[in-house]
């Protein structure tokens, strides 16, 4: 389970009051976690109890972007740029195939900018699984999900 932060840092109170640099990324995927709310991380830490399917937690952090800023506390401290479902790889013909990661998130902070690829599963599937010797491996669904993960950031 996250631990999710509770208090805000002084600053803006909208995003409308933010203003970015014009070399920033476009401001139409910026937040920042001081328009996260209580209520949201309460939602998000009961979608997360209740096991509940990809297609769940997809809707809500879609809809609740500044909650990501949650799961990045150290990374981006000067915003983050939430960017769901943005083909990185057109198809081509009918042997290739477009590449869509669920989530390509940027992260701001002293250091410079970081980009982060997120591949989303249900909390319903396992990913890890134990064999007889107590030897930890991927399940089928958590290999599949590290396979599409390396996919896109081989194309990157």
């Amino acid at each position: 389970m996250p631990n999710l932060p509770s208090e805000k840092i002084k600053g803006w109170e909208s995003i409308e009051d933010v203003e970015l640099p014009s070399d920033y990324p476009s401001k139409e995927f910026y937040t920042h976690g001081n328009f996260s709310t209580s209520d949201q991380k309460e939602k998000v830490k009961k979608l997360i109890h209740n096991g509940v399917n990809e297609t769940a937690i997809d809707n809500f952090l879609t809809k609740n972007k500044s909650i990501w800023d949650c799961f990045f506390p150290s990374t981006g401290n000067h915003g983050i740029w939430v960017i769901p479902k943005i083909q990185i790889k057109t198809k081509i013909g009918s042997s290739g195939r477009g590449l869509i990661p669920d989530y390509i998130i940027g992260t701001k902070n002293s250091y410079g900018f970081e980009y982060w690829i997120v591949e989303l599963k249900g909390i319903n599937q396992q990913l890890l699984n134990k064999n007889r010797n107590n030897e930890v491996y991927f399940t089928s669904e958590g290999n599949k999900g590290i396979c599409q993960l390396l996919e896109y950031l081989d194309y990157c």
